[in-house]
């Protein structure tokens, strides 16, 4: 697989979740992320990135899955599923 180095810069445009009453502090989360992919590369740069992302959280640690669609400058595109750990997010 090639390495490609870069940055996103995104932003939530729809999110939802549903508290889970089986334990405390549980959270089922559905996201939709939009943004732009900033590389040296000339295939990546200013590619159009949306992904869509389930998180199943306990203490606001757990897993996140979901779908990807990077639509590249040129026209070509890139799409499947992925899978993460969401770590806990830092008080704001």
């Amino acid at each position: 697989m090639p390495s490609i180095s870069g940055s996103f810069s995104g932003r939530i445009t729809q999110q939802f979740g549903l508290p889970l009453t089986d334990q405390s502090n549980h959270l089922l989360a559905i996201a939709e992320v939009n943004g732009t992919q900033r590389s040296p590369d000339p295939l990546w740069n200013n590619s159009k990135i949306t992904y869509w992302g389930i998180n199943d959280l306990l203490n606001s640690e757990g897993s996140q899955t979901g779908y990807f669609n990077n639509v590249h400058p040129d026209g070509d595109r890139d799409f499947g599923t992925f899978e993460a750990k969401s770590p806990r997010q830092a008080a704001r």
